[in-house]
Order: C-alpha cells, then structure tokens, then sequence
C-alpha cells in the first residue's frame, strides 16, 4: 500500500507539471517548477547553450544566484524569497549532478547570510560564499554531512571600505571579488585578492579585509553580477537586470572588453567547469521574479567558442 505523504503529494506535482509542460522544457535535467507552465523563453546566443538544468527548489521560493563547478559537482548558491520587493532571506547552498542536474546535496548558511550573491570552488573541496561584506570558506564534506555550515569548517571574514563580495571567482590561488553597481554608475570594480591573505586573515581573526589586500584593481561595468576565470587568466564577467543579460570577455590586466554577448536576462554568476564549459544560472523565472518579460530559471553551461 501506497503511504501519501507530503513528499508524495510534491513528487506527484512535479510529474504532473512535467507531463503537461510546453515542449521547450523537453531536455532540462532536475526538478521543473509547479508554480508556473511558461514556455522557456528564447534568449540571445541559444546555440551557444549546451545543458540546461532547473534551477535547484525553485517551488520553494530559492532565487539563484551564484554557480560554482569543482569537486565532481556543481554548486548553486541561493537565497529563500517569493517577494519581489523582498531581496534576503535564508541562504542555502546546493550539490547537483553535473550529467543531470539532480539535488546531490545542501547545506544551510549561516543566519547572517541574506543573499548569497557569490560562489567558487578552490579545487580541493572548499567552496568560498560571499554576501557582500561577509566572506565564508567552507569545507563542502562537513558542511554536507552536517547538513549547515558548522563552526569547525565554517570560517568568516568580514570586508570594509570599498571593497566588497557580491560576487566572486577562483583560479591558481587568487580569489577574486566584485562590487555590484547600479545602472546608473558608469563602472564598478574588482579585486584580484591571493587565496593565502584571505586564509591568514581568517586564521588570526585580524579584523577586517579591507581593499589594500589586492594586488591588482581593475574597473568593470555596472551591473555586474558574476564573473569566472579563463584558464589564460582573463575574465568573463556577466552584467544583467530583468531586461537585459550581456557577457563581457575582460583583459583582467587592464580591465579593457576584448569581447560582449548578448544572454539571457536575469544572468547572475558564471564559473568556468574541468571541461571548459562555462556554467551560468539565472535568475529570471524564479518565483520571486516569474513577472518578469523572460522565464529561464536554469543552470546551464555555454560553449564560449560558438558565442556570437
């Protein structure tokens, strides 16, 4: 005898949304949503697009926000909120499995954590999580088996003056972050930061990680919401709102666009996985912005090279 339970109820759900959805959700991995039948919309650069995911729990009001790839898995790092006058709340982060985009795993943040803006992966199995002026480094095995972010493998800086963490990327040993401006600011910036101050800064609980930290400072466009580093070092930073998604191939030297592309809307973060493929997640579609013009909830990989 079948038990009916509020799992069940949920998993039925989710068939019947499958069973009754649009064809242009036919090949996306992981769970689709319940609260809404939108046809995906079509989005600049489509044929550039290889998997597509659903973005992780997304009935259950998790706005996406940062995507990291690296210890055999991707990461989506997301805050709960239905309200879109409402932009905190619960922060969580989530294990998928790359071939499918399954849940393999969650882990809760810490309280202080409202919007989950930044995420990447150091190679080994820590993951750094940013929420503007607070930075965790997180060892993934004990954060998942705990379910939550526990003490002994959760440690935290804070950031001060200009700098700043709303999002974050990773390669050879230098972290970098970056500052989100507003539309109407001509630039925001970025910081090139060596994992190794980052890590004794967090060890001594010396105060504050302030901007002479850098070693390298470069202007970046407004709206800037994610960013990866390429394998030769550059950086592909993404910029977006509710009605625009653009991709920018940035010098990471001087900060000059050696190239731009036209994405979805709502475009949040980017990392670059073992395989070349650079991972996006975005935003627009999520319960808390399902009235916006574009519906594509999604963690998806794109091959920079068919880009046009």
């Amino acid at each position: 005898m079948w038990r009916v339970t509020a799992t069940t109820l949920v998993i039925f759900a989710g068939v019947a949304a499958a069973q009754n959805a649009p064809t242009t959700w036919t090949g996306v991995g992981g769970n689709p949503p319940t609260y809404s039948q939108r046809a995906l919309s079509a989005v600049p650069n489509a044929a550039a697009v290889r998997q597509r995911f659903w973005s992780p729990r997304l009935a259950d009001g998790w706005v996406p926000q940062g995507v990291a790839a690296g210890g055999g898995y991707l990461w989506v790092a997301a805050y709960q909120s239905t309200d879109p006058k409402q932009s905190r709340g619960p922060c969580r982060v989530f294990q998928l499995d790359p071939g499918n985009g399954a849940v393999a795993g969650q882990f809760d943040l810490p309280a202080a954590c409202g919007h989950a803006g930044g995420i990447t992966h150091n190679g080994d199995r820590i993951l750094y999580v940013a929420d503007g002026r607070a930075l965790w480094r997180i060892d993934t095995q004990a954060a998942l088996a705990a379910g939550r972010c526990v003490d002994m493998g959760c440690s935290s800086t804070s950031l001060k003056g200009a700098l700043r963490a709303d999002w974050l990327a990773y390669r050879d040993g230098m972290l970098w972050l970056g500052a989100y401006r507003k539309a109407a600011a001509e630039t925001a910036l970025a910081w090139r930061i060596p994992e190794s101050g980052v890590m004794a800064q967090i060890v001594t609980g010396g105060g504050a990680l302030d901007a002479k930290a850098a070693d390298r400072t470069i202007a970046i466009a407004a709206q800037s919401q994610g960013a990866a580093v390429a394998p030769d070092g550059s950086l592909w930073i993404t910029q977006s709102s509710g009605n625009f998604g653009r991709l920018q191939h940035v010098d990471s030297t001087s900060g000059n666009v050696i190239a731009e592309f036209a994405m979805a809307a709502g475009i949040e973060d980017i990392e670059f996985g073992p395989d070349g493929q650079l991972w996006a997640v975005s935003e627009a579609g999520s319960r808390r912005w399902n009235t916006l013009p574009t519906f594509y909830p999604l963690v998806f990989s794109i091959d920079v090279g068919a880009l046009r």
